[in-house]
């Protein structure tokens, strides 16, 4: 995404605070912390989320699976022509 690990602990420390995420130490590796949803996020996630999966399933179910191949390899494609834009013009603007 961009962002500095500084920003990364700011935004985790908000989501933290508004009761979304705990952090966990990695019992592996005592330099990292793991985060891990909460109770309230899961239910936040699926009040959001639930309607649009109820909805895509049926939706999808229309195309055979070449189109769904062709519209996938369409957006892969799509997307790696728009990284490769994206990585020249920000070299022009160096």
């Amino acid at each position: 995404m961009g962002l500095s690990t500084g920003a990364v602990t700011a935004m985790l420390d908000r989501l933290e605070k508004a009761g979304y995420i705990w952090r966990v130490r990695d019992p592996a590796d005592r330099r990292r912390v793991l985060v891990e949803a909460s109770d309230l996020a899961r239910e936040r996630g699926q009040v959001i989320y639930e309607p649009f999966a109820a909805t895509v399933g049926p939706t999808f179910a229309r195309f055979t699976d070449s189109e769904l191949t062709l519209l996938r390899d369409f957006l892969r494609t799509s997307n790696e022509f728009y990284a490769a834009q994206i990585e020249r013009v920000e070299h022009l603007s160096r």
